[in-house]
């Protein structure tokens, strides 16, 4: 019960995020870490490397469905380097519906906590494959 109460204490003393700055935000981190551009992302997840372009324009806005594309993508540790998945992509992920696996976010803590949780209370800023 007490790492219910540190996960629901954590995230509720975080601010919103609005769902495009989360897509953002978990693209540019992919972006950084894999040294790629959002185009090239864009055109991975969605076949079209004008997407970030249009969406930061104000041009369209993304469907569910690409949304869902990007969150299965950035929730699946073989898209980062070393298998490390973001705390950035694991929220944009859950936000959208998407469930991160157990085994690409356990932290191999004795605590047995989430990886966000652990993350949360160390100030870490990756969720890692495997306990890594």
């Amino acid at each position: 019960m007490m790492e219910l109460s540190i996960i629901q204490s954590v995230m509720m003393d975080a601010p919103p995020v609005a769902p495009l700055e989360r897509l953002f935000l978990a693209a540019n981190q992919w972006a950084e870490a894999c040294g790629k551009s959002r185009s090239h992302l864009a055109r991975l997840v969605v076949n079209d490397s004008g997407f970030f372009s249009r969406i930061d324009g104000g041009k369209t806005s993304p469907t569910l469905t690409t949304l869902t594309k990007f969150a299965q993508f950035f929730a699946d540790a073989g898209n980062w380097p070393d298998g490390r998945v973001p705390a950035e992509a694991v929220e944009f992920a859950h936000v959208n519906g998407v469930s991160v696996e157990a085994g690409e976010v356990a932290t191999g803590q004795a605590r047995d906590l989430s990886g966000y949780a652990t993350t949360a209370l160390t100030g870490g800023d990756y969720l890692t494959r495997g306990g890594r």
